[in-house]
């Protein structure tokens, strides 16, 4: 399997005008355009959705407040409790098949392609 990130177009236009942008970013609506946009692709490859995945990990994930779940600085927007007690986490990289781009999404960081992935 694959450790490549290929960011879909559709994706990084999302990114691309949010970082041009000279307003204050609302983090909510932009993980709430990459996600409707990751969820619409269409048949991507491995390499698109590890590398939509990661950009929108890069805006789901939060500091500060309650301790990680998974021990992490960063941790998840939100969590529930379902019928039977057991907690479930926003995003919840631990189940995910995606995690794998947790990894390699440092790239972005060391990189500084945009400020927005910077401030992640």
């Amino acid at each position: 399997m694959s450790r490549a990130l290929k960011v879909p177009s559709s994706i990084e236009e999302i990114i691309q005008y949010f970082d041009a942008s000279k307003e204050a970013i609302d983090e909510l609506a932009l993980s709430e355009r990459i996600g409707k946009v990751r969820n619409a692709l269409a048949d991507p490859s491995e390499a698109e959705r590890a590398g939509a995945w990661a950009e929108a990990l890069a805006f789901a994930l939060q500091s500060g407040g309650e301790r990680s779940p998974w021990n992490t600085y960063f941790r998840p927007m939100g969590s529930m409790s379902d019928k039977d007690g057991n907690t479930q986490v926003f995003p919840d990289i631990v189940c995910s098949y995606e995690r794998k781009p947790i990894e390699a999404y440092g790239w972005h960081v060391i990189a500084g392609i945009h400020s927005l992935r910077r401030m992640r």
